[in-house]
């Protein structure tokens, strides 16, 4: 066991995907909480929705503090990994406030944006990617 464990990480690589799904899955779990509110047309609740924001928040502190000082080659946590956090939380600020604004009137354009959100936010944390 000594000498497996600190490599088992090198003979379980085909598998990168299985940790990158569940990250994936908990990052974006509040989203899908908020627009299955919003698509059943349920008011916002300040105490509800809000819990929802901060749980997107938290989570993606948790997940940032451990990345940040895990990824310590060549400064890439400040070069790489804090630009697409930040990226990231400007993405999810956009799919929150429009999905917020679609009962408006003239909502349904609000839609159109959030399609578009998701493309140039694949590209913008394209770039930040080493």
């Amino acid at each position: 066991m000594q000498k497996t464990l600190p490599t088992i990480h090198l003979k379980l690589s085909w598998l990168w995907y299985l940790p990158a799904l569940f990250i994936d899955c908990m990052l974006t779990y509040p989203l899908l909480r908020w627009t299955i509110r919003r698509s059943k047309r349920i008011p916002f609740d300040p105490l509800v929705d809000t819990g929802i924001i901060l749980h997107q928040i938290i989570t993606l502190a948790i997940w940032c503090l451990p990345c940040y000082y895990l990824v310590t080659k060549d400064q890439y946590g400040e070069i790489y990994l804090v630009p697409s956090i930040i990226t990231l939380g400007a993405i999810m600020f956009c799919f929150y406030t429009f999905q917020l604004a679609i009962p408006t009137k003239n909502g349904h354009h609000y839609a159109m944006y959030i399609k578009l959100v998701g493309p140039l936010g694949s590209i913008a944390l394209n770039y930040w990617k080493v």
